[in-house]
C-alpha cells in the first residue's frame, strides 16, 4: 500500500515538473518582441500601451469638475504627476505579477458589489479592471508594509521600481511633461 502510494506521488511530482518524455525546447529561447511603437512606458521589456495611460487619466481627472478650466500650463503640470503616479501603479502591477499576486473575478464582483449595479459594455468592463487593479495593489502594498516593516510607502515604492527595468517614454505624450520636483 506504501509503495503503491510513494508510486503515485512519484508520477504526480514527474507530471509536474515535466518528464523526459517531454522533449527539451530546440535552440535558445525566443528573444522577446519588441514594446509597441505606441508604448508610453516598458517595463522590463513589456510596453504598456498608451490606451493604458489615457484610461488612468480619465478614472483619476475629470476637468469638467472643475471651478474653472486649467490654463495649458497647470493642466500639463496635473498630467504629468499623473504619469508620474500611473508609472508608479504599472511598475507595482509587474511586481505584483512577478510574485504571482492574482486577483479572481469573483473577487472583483465582490469589491463592487456595493457600487451600481452591475452593466454590460466598455465601461463595466473598465470598471471591473480598474478594480482588479486595485485589489491588486493592496493586496501587494500589504504584503511589502509586512515584509518591510518600519519602512514608508514611498521608500517601498522606490525599492520596488529599483528590481524592474523601467523606461517612461514621456516624449509619447501628448502634452509637455514636467517631472515631479522640477
Amino acid at each position: 500500500m506504501i509503495a503503491a502510494r510513494v508510486g503515485l506521488v512519484s508520477v504526480v511530482f514527474l507530471a509536474a515538473c515535466g518528464s523526459p518524455a517531454t522533449p527539451p525546447a530546440a535552440g535558445p529561447p525566443a528573444a522577446p518582441s519588441p514594446p509597441p511603437a505606441d508604448a508610453i512606458l516598458v517595463i522590463d521589456g513589456r510596453g504598456v500601451p498608451t490606451e493604458h495611460f489615457d484610461a488612468y487619466v480619465a478614472a483619476n481627472f475629470d476637468p469638467s469638475e472643475l471651478e474653472e478650466p486649467l490654463a495649458p500650463a497647470d493642466d500639463a503640470r496635473v498630467r504629468s504627476r499623473l504619469f508620474d503616479d500611473f508609472v508608479s501603479e504599472e511598475t507595482l502591477l509587474a511586481e505584483a505579477e512577478a510574485r504571482g499576486i492574482r486577483v479572481g473575478e469573483v473577487e472583483v464582483r465582490a469589491w463592487l458589489s456595493g457600487e451600481a449595479p452591475e452593466e454590460d459594455g466598455p465601461q463595466a468592463a473598465q470598471r471591473r479592471e480598474r478594480a482588479r487593479r486595485e485589489l491588486t495593489l493592496r493586496r501587494l502594498l500589504d504584503d511589502l508594509v509586512l515584509e518591510n516593516p518600519g519602512k514608508d510607502e514611498r521608500t517601498i515604492r522606490r525599492e520596488v521600481a529599483s528590481r524592474h527595468r523601467v523606461e517612461p517614454r514621456p516624449d509619447r505624450l501628448p502634452f509637455p511633461y514636467r517631472p515631479e520636483g522640477s
